[in-house]
């Protein structure tokens, strides 16, 4: 065969190669970001005493949701948000302080997390609908005061939390942990940290493959977008100062976007979602105090609103 015709034909087929690799692995990446293992999870009830009564109910567009509720002492409820990947007791040390402190709590495994329905995950988009339906559910609830609901999430419930809130003015106060700004910074960092490829071009095809198969685009994966459409209801944004999966800076930004009132507490030497670990009672004095801030009885007397877009 002429040369003057092999060599360009090596260098398509060659090309053609690449990317099929790329392909490959955009799809096994976005295989791994929408079904990623279960977490084994250290945190139980028992360990702190917790006697929750289990409940079910349905997100926003219709999976049924797997969770716990402990009855609180002062009517004001706290909407648990877990992480990317993990389940409902990640967030068992959080419910622990806050019940003791009067808040009735409300743990939930987020959607195709532990028994809850579902075949995929995301960071927040999609889980922002088990949010809301979680607010649907506690006004069905006699013990819970409609104009005293609060929600705290850390890393993708962090983010779940604050596109929620955005939508959805019943949640009166937010507190979110090591929130990124938006979906396509993250993915674009931390799929190196986690695979060791470079972000590019492996992190924009595997996302393009997951907004393929979640059926929208990452753009509505933006906190920062929607965080100021929250006030003037509260919000506290905190995050480790040593965190390498989440720009801590992503939430010194947000929290330049955010409007009032908003707190800002950058947690020495925290890893990512180890605050609590960290800083042991000062996280739970902020947390709380937040939410007693900001939950109290004159709460009673506000109506809540349904959600901003309805």
């Amino acid at each position: 065969m002429d040369p003057l015709i092999i060599v360009p034909l090596i260098v398509v087929v060659a090309a053609l190669a690449v990317l099929v690799v790329i392909a490959v692995i955009g799809w096994f990446g976005s295989e791994k970001a929408l079904k990623p293992v279960p977490y084994e999870e250290e945190s139980t009830f028992d360990q702190f005493s917790l006697r929750p009564e289990p409940v079910s109910f349905l997100s926003q567009d219709g999976l049924r949701i797997s969770g716990h509720f402990l009855p609180g002492s002062n009517a004001a409820t706290i909407i648990l948000c877990h992480g990317y990947g993990r389940q409902h007791e990640e967030m068992i040390p959080h419910a622990a302080y806050l019940n003791r402190l009067g808040f009735a709590c409300l743990l939930f495994d987020q959607r195709s997390r532990g028994a809850s329905e579902g075949m995929l995950v995301s960071v927040g988009g999609l889980e922002r609908w088990d949010v809301i339906g979680a607010v649907d559910y506690l006004l069905t609830r006699r013990d819970v005061d409609p104009g005293r609901i609060g929600v705290f999430g850390v890393s993708g419930g962090a983010a779940a939390a604050v596109l929620a809130a955005a939508e959805d003015d019943r949640l009166r106060a937010v507190a979110i942990e090591c929130c990124f700004r938006n979906v396509r910074s993250v993915v674009a960092s931390s799929f190196k940290h986690f695979t060791g490829l470079p972000a590019f071009p492996f992190a924009d095809v595997t996302l393009k493959f997951a907004e393929i198969r979640i059926g929208y685009s990452a753009d509505v994966l933006a906190p920062e977008k929607v965080i100021a459409a929250i006030s003037p209801r509260p919000v506290l944004l905190m995050h480790g100062d040593a965190d390498n999966a989440i720009d801590c800076g992503d939430s010194v930004h947000m929290h330049t976007l955010a409007g009032e009132p908003k707190e800002l507490w950058m947690i020495p030497e925290s890893g990512h979602a180890k605050g609590l670990e960290v800083a042991g009672e000062e996280y739970e004095r902020r947390v709380a105090g937040f939410f007693q801030k900001y939950l109290s009885v004159r709460e009673t007397t506000k109506s809540a609103g349904r959600t901003a877009g309805a």
